[in-house]
C-alpha cells in the first residue's frame, strides 16, 4: 500500500534488536509523558527541549507505545513539507517491536499540497497515523472527518512547532476536531 512516490506507507514492525536507545534527558520527558497522560490523564501538554534535542524522537517513541499499540490514532500536524517528512521518517525508523509489541505492521499517511503528498481526500480509516499540514487539513475537512475522525474515538494530535498553534487557522482545525472526537488528547512540540 504506496501511494504518490511513499506518501502512505504500510510498515512491517521489525523485530530488529539494535533500537535507538534515548539519552537521559529523553527517558525523563518520556516518563513525564506517561505520568501526564497516563497516570494524572491530563489532556493537552507541550514537550520542550532546546533546538535537535530529540523532541520528535521522544514523541514518536512514546506514541507508538503508548497510543498506535493500543490502537489508537495519531493526527500529527505541521506546517512544512520538512517538518512533515522528519515526523515520517522517525515514525518508520521507530517501528519495531520495543515500541510496538502488540502490532504487526502500521499504515503512516503523509497528507499535504506537495506533489510528493497525498490530498485531504486520500485519508483513509485504515490511517493510524496521519501526518499533515494544518492548512491542507483546513481545505480537507470534510474528508477528515469522514475518513478518520468519525471513524475514531481515540485521537491524539501533536502539534509540531507548538507556538504557531495560536494562530486563528491551528484554533479552528483543533477546535473542529476537539468537536468531532469522543477522547482528543494534544500534545505541543
Amino acid at each position: 500500500l504506496t501511494d504518490k512516490n511513499t506518501a502512505r506507507q504500510r510498515i512491517k514492525v521489525s523485530n530488529n534488536k539494535k533500537v535507538k536507545n534515548p539519552y537521559n534527558h529523553q527517558i525523563e520527558a518520556l516518563k513525564c509523558l506517561d505520568k501526564f497522560y497516563n497516570v494524572d490523564k491530563r489532556t493537552k501538554g507541550i514537550l520542550v527541549f532546546p533546538t535537535s534535542g530529540g523532541k520528535t524522537y521522544s514523541a514518536v517513541t512514546w506514541l507508538l507505545e503508548n497510543v498506535i499499540n493500543k490502537n489508537g490514532k495519531v493526527l500529527w500536524i505541521a506546517h512544512t513539507h520538512n517538518l512533515l517528512d522528519d515526523a515520517m521518517n522517525d515514525f518508520k525508523s521507530n517501528c519495531n517491536k520495543k515500541n510496538l509489541p502488540a502490532r504487526s505492521e502500521i499504515v503512516i499517511n503523509v497528507i499535504s499540497g506537495s506533489s510528493f503528498h497525498n490530498s485531504p481526500s486520500q485519508i483513509t480509516s485504515e490511517d493510524d497515523i496521519v501526518i499533515a499540514s494544518k492548512d491542507c487539513l483546513i481545505n480537507g475537512l470534510k474528508y477528515l472527518d469522514q475518513n478518520f475522525l468519525n471513524q475514531n474515538e481515540n485521537i491524539f494530535i501533536v502539534i509540531d512547532e507548538a507556538h504557531h498553534a495560536v494562530s486563528k487557522t491551528y484554533k479552528t482545525l483543533i477546535d473542529h476536531i476537539q468537536n468531532k472526537t469522543k477522547s482528543l488528547r494534544i500534545l505541543g512540540l
